[in-house]
């Protein structure tokens, strides 16, 4: 019994040194371009205690499929002088050192034979961040606020400022240009974003007619004096509807006692309004201006949006039947209205004054 109980503890410690025991390949080295002329060396290391003889085999480069039986007794030195490559097609392979008893193998890395395409192996994979050393800036958004003020929204989405930074912008045909740092070269810095408030007002001679609107633009570094990491962000433009003019119309013409002659005109228009120059022209409609013909400047002539104002015209003394027709005819609103008989306003009146005495008052315009 106790001899059966030795016997089991040497076979023990057997498996353990042979477990312990390992054979590594390190010629071919992973990716080598091993040639077809001449000897080459293969090399493994070996580690425990082992067979003293081992067989090399060739094999394809997944280690599955057996190629060649490149020797089958060779001694387990570390190293073994590899001929009679021509007959090898090119190609991936790796190797296999095996010790005879089959206990104990190590097989290379992929490697090319003659003019295989090598196979590389990644073992390491590192993150690299890439430091950004230019600014990159871009325009945003370019609008009109409430008060028809020009709004330009910029950002940096670089990570780094130098110099000044200047802005071009246009409203309709005219342009102009300013610095925007205002003397702080961080107040740009990365992912800052800046809604700046532009001293530049639309006004009516800005806008193009028909179908009223205005191009609006705005450049940043406009002459490419900074070197950014894109140059074709810089520019936005924007075809804005205009809807700030006034839409003017005649919605009556009235005759008051001791008044005279008047205009009721409304500004339907849904923007801040214009003042300016305008021209109202009222006559007998009949005769062509035969018996009343009126044509008056106002100079600064302007009602809000949304209101009426009643515009004296001149004295009315006349008696009996007439056709009156009144129209609006400055210049100045080609972008009012896309239907312009509503500048116009025909009516008729039956006149009882006895004379042509009036006072316009103070309460009219």
């Amino acid at each position: 019994m106790r001899r059966v109980a030795f016997m089991f503890v040497i076979a023990i410690m057997t498996i353990g040194f042979l477990s312990a025991a390992t054979i590594t390949v390190t010629k071919p080295a992973t990716s080598e371009n091993v040639g077809k002329s001449g000897p080459y060396t293969i090399k493994w290391n070996k580690l425990g205690t082992q067979n003293d003889r081992v067989k090399i085999r060739l094999f394809d480069s997944t280690g599955s499929i057996k190629v060649l039986d490149i020797v089958n007794d060779a001694p387990n030195s570390g190293s073994y002088e590899w001929t009679g490559r021509s007959g090898i097609a090119d190609g991936n392979y790796v190797i296999l050192v095996r010790t005879k008893d089959n206990l104990i193998s190590g097989q290379s890395g992929v490697f090319s034979l003659g003019n295989g395409t090598p196979v590389f192996q990644i073992k390491h994979v590192r993150r690299v961040t890439l430091q950004i050393t230019k600014p990159d800036f871009e325009v945003m958004e370019i609008y009109l606020d409430d008060s028809k003020v020009l709004r330009v929204v910029i950002r940096n989405i670089g990570n780094v400022w130098t110099g000044k930074l200047e802005l071009k912008c246009g409203i309709g045909s005219r342009n102009f240009r300013f610095n925007v740092n205002n003397g702080n070269p961080k107040r740009y810095a990365k992912n800052h974003v800046s809604d700046m408030r532009i001293p530049e007002v639309v006004t009516q001679s800005d806008v193009s007619c028909p179908n009223p609107k205005v191009l609006l633009t705005a450049k940043v570094d406009p002459d490419n004096k900074i070197a950014e990491l894109n140059e074709k962000n810089n520019v936005q433009s924007l075809m804005y509807p205009h809807n700030m003019g006034p839409d003017y119309i005649i919605k009556e013409i009235i005759i008051l006692q001791r008044k005279g002659l008047f205009l009721l005109i409304k500004n339907q228009g849904a923007g801040s309004g214009y003042r300016g120059p305008v021209k109202l022209k009222a006559i007998d409609a009949d005769t062509n201006g035969g018996k009343l013909n009126y044509l008056i400047s106002k100079p600064d002539f302007g009602i809000p949006p949304g209101q009426e104002m009643l515009v004296y015209i001149g004295n009315f003394d006349y008696k009996g039947y007439f056709r009156v027709k009144a129209e609006i005819i400055s210049g100045q609103f080609n972008c009012e209205s896309t239907d312009k008989r509503r500048n116009n306003k025909y009516e008729d009146f039956l006149h009882l004054l006895k004379s042509g005495d009036y006072d316009p008052g103070s309460i009219y315009y």
